[in-house]
């Protein structure tokens, strides 16, 4: 099932069971997207499965990842997701629907911006703030935290943590992968830059 035909057409009623991204393994990141990613990162609070997952499931992309600093927003405050379908699709594919899973499926995130109401602890430095975004004082407000965090971040690498464990079937880190969205039985910003930092995928 395609993914408006699960969000739109059926409105996110199906029990999604697993999620692929087709034609990945054989796909190459642009140049310039790879050029981009020779800065630091900011992953926005965006829909890690259907936003951030296309493009980690494409070879390099991950990879290069590993070699910037990486500050990531969460899309979720505890285990309430802000909005869309990501506490589902989630699930779908094996992570914890919550802040806790973001960190496990952004094993090379080296410091994350969580919502003041978000009591999660992780094992990476975290930035709290308001996360809410409806005016240009509050994107100011949630810049700020990404760039305290990138501060924050541990750097070089072998600083940080151990690697998470995750779900190895996972299709945010892998290429190919079997996807089914099974119906249950009733039923389914670009880049910009601040202060020299790039953002990288969107804000809510």
């Amino acid at each position: 099932m395609h993914f408006q035909e699960f969000w739109v057409a059926r409105q996110g009623e199906p029990e999604v069971s697993d999620v692929e991204f087709r034609g990945a393994a054989s796909a190459d990141p642009a140049p310039a997207a790879l050029t981009a990613l020779d800065e630091s990162v900011v992953i926005g609070p965006s829909n890690p499965v259907t936003s951030i997952g296309p493009m980690l499931a494409v070879p390099g992309f991950q990879a290069a990842l590993e070699d910037v600093p990486v500050v990531a927003v969460s899309p979720f405050i505890g285990d309430q997701v802000f909005s869309g379908p990501a506490a589902d699709l989630m699930a779908g594919v094996g992570y914890d629907p919550s802040t806790a899973g973001v960190a496990t499926a952004y094993p090379f995130a080296d410091a994350f911006v969580l919502d003041t109401a978000d009591a999660t602890t992780l094992d990476r430095p975290v930035v709290r703030t308001d996360t809410r975004i409806d005016d240009d004082d509050d994107a100011h407000r949630v810049a700020k935290a990404v760039q305290d965090a990138l501060e924050a971040a541990a750097w070089p690498r072998q600083n940080r943590p151990v690697q998470a464990e995750r779900p190895s079937h996972s299709p945010l880190l892998s290429q190919s992968r079997v996807s089914a969205v099974k119906p249950t039985p009733d039923g389914p910003r670009p880049s910009t830059s601040t202060s020299g930092r790039r953002f990288w995928a969107g804000f809510r």
